[in-house]
């Protein structure tokens, strides 16, 4: 779970739209582990992205 709240802060302090390498480099997680934990955040409707883009969005429920 801390994890996630990491996660899900660095994207709630961040721009709109943020790519992998700066949600690892604010969280401090690996670069696996963050992806697998988003991956499960937009399964479970907790964050989203675009489909055009390469970032995630900024949009997220905590």
């Amino acid at each position: 779970m801390e994890r996630f709240t990491l996660i899900l802060d660095a994207i709630a302090s961040g721009p709109d739209r943020m790519y992998l390498e700066e949600i690892t480099d604010i969280t401090g997680l690996p670069r696996s582990t963050v992806f697998r934990l988003l991956a499960q955040l937009i399964e479970q409707g907790g964050s989203s992205t675009t489909p055009a883009a390469t970032g995630w969005v900024r949009e997220c429920s905590r």
